[in-house]
């Protein structure tokens, strides 16, 4: 029960409602420009960004575990500190890291079998996924590279919103960029406030995000 516990605490799962509420925004301003609303398509929908978004905390808490030590863990910053303390489970997150991923890429698909969506929808998964896997996997290693801020803006500002407003709409609409530039604002707030607590520690890895 104690294993099972610290693998639910790698999910950090309070991290999902700000997805959820940047999904549903997505899609909120679909349906303000002309979509319809349809339950099935709006849950199965978010079940693709739930399975990606929830993958990203088992992913980075497996790479950033050696900078973790450093680290004081926060709510929002220095990682779950599960692995810091329970390295034998390591493996574990990485594992359920993955199995996410392709959860997340079979839903996409069958998603767009079912409502004959475009095929570009498949990529777009497939690539709002391995931005999340990159951010601290090798060999990118997009947040110890300069890139960590880039990332987080376009991923809270496009990809998380837009995922809400592709579900309903099929096609992404110019308007749509009305609320993307204030979101990609606000994903840069987000990511300088969960740095800030991590500075030392982040200076110690080496690690430049």
């Amino acid at each position: 029960m104690g294993i099972l516990i610290n693998i639910l605490k790698l999910g950090r799962f309070h991290f999902l409602i700000g997805g959820f509420f940047l999904f549903s925004l997505g899609a909120l301003w679909s349906l303000l420009n002309g979509a319809y609303f349809i339950v099935e398509k709006f849950v199965w929908g978010y079940a693709i960004l739930f399975t990606g978004h929830l993958s990203v905390s088992y992913s980075n808490d497996y790479f950033d575990t050696e900078s973790d030590r450093f680290s004081t863990p926060t709510l929002f910053a220095g990682g779950s500190g599960i692995l810091v303390k329970h390295p034998e489970l390591r493996i574990f997150a990485k594992w359920i890291a993955l199995s996410l991923i392709g959860i997340s890429l079979l839903l996409a698909v069958g998603f767009t079998i079912m409502y004959s969506f475009p095929f570009y929808f498949i990529i777009f998964v497939l690539v709002g996924n391995l931005v999340g896997w990159f951010y601290t996997a090798p060999p990118l290693r997009l947040s110890y590279r300069g890139m960590g801020e880039i990332t987080v803006m376009i991923t809270m500002g496009f990809l998380m919103p837009i995922m809400g407003y592709l579900v309903l709409a099929k096609e992404i609409g110019t308007h749509f960029f009305i609320i993307g530039v204030p979101l990609l604002i606000y994903g840069l707030d987000f990511i300088l406030h969960v740095e800030i607590p991590d500075m030392e520690a982040d200076r110690i890895s080496k690690k430049k995000p």
